[in-house]
């Protein structure tokens, strides 16, 4: 009967420790409640002090900007005056030079139509070959750039460990062919 008392004793054991447990456990969710509680009421008590600092900070601000309102404003007036003053002269200006393109425009217009053309021709000129100037830039760029990007592709292939995949290269035209089709 020696095995059967101590396996008694053991149960009794056990369950007296699992008691101890189960009323260790109920003491500290008791604990924690009583903590959230002052967790909640400390959050409360801190957000009403936040709430009326914002408040007070909120009518000091206010304050002080009706109290600067009026002296920004007589900052402003000499400013905007002079903003007025200056897009007074620029529309006069611009009213002016208006007028006088309108004039030149006139006396062309009264030209007759061959002296125009003729008036026109160094013009054009002069723009055709300004526009195949820009055009051997930007080829001579692109051109570049090309270059760049493929040395670019180029590296990264390399850096993957894969082989480049080269596009078709773009058949430009000549700058002449491009300007004399404009």
């Amino acid at each position: 009967m020696g095995i059967a008392s101590d396996m008694k004793k053991l149960g009794e054991d056990i369950v007296a420790s699992y008691d101890a447990r189960v009323k260790g456990e109920a003491e500290r969710l008791k604990n924690f409640k009583v903590m959230m509680g002052d967790i909640q009421t400390y959050v409360a008590s801190k957000r009403k002090e936040f709430n009326t600092a914002h408040a007070e900070m909120a009518g000091k601000l206010r304050a002080d900007l009706a109290k600067g309102e009026k002296e920004r404003l007589e900052e402003f007036k000499p400013w905007w005056s002079n903003i007025q003053k200056e897009m007074a002269d620029l529309l006069e200006n611009f009213r002016k030079a208006h007028m006088a393109m309108a004039g030149e425009l006139r006396k062309a217009l009264a030209k007759g139509e061959k002296e125009r053309l003729e008036e026109f021709k160094p013009w054009w000129s002069n723009i055709q070959k300004e526009m195949a100037d820009l055009l051997e830039n930007f080829r001579t760029e692109r051109e570049k750039m090309a270059a760049n990007w493929q040395d670019v592709i180029a590296t990264m292939a390399k850096t993957r460990g894969v082989k480049p995949v080269v596009e078709a290269e773009v058949k430009v035209r000549p700058v002449e062919e491009a300007v004399e089709g404009v």
